[in-house]
């Protein structure tokens, strides 16, 4: 049990593996465009994180 803070960037992981899973197993292609958005959504992740832990200091 944690909030819902504390869970909700994990839950965007779920992306990468996604893409991974689709990758080498099915052989699916991604787009370009694809990428950037999924670069998009781990990015924000990142920043996510790194704005929470600044400001807990």
């Amino acid at each position: 049990m944690a909030s819902t803070s504390q869970v909700a960037p994990l839950k965007y992981i779920e992306v990468v593996f996604t893409l991974l899973f689709g990758t080498f197993i099915f052989g699916e292609v991604y787009t370009f465009w694809s990428l950037l958005g999924i670069a998009l959504i781990v990015g924000g992740l990142i920043l996510n994180i790194r704005y929470k832990e600044k400001n807990k200091a």
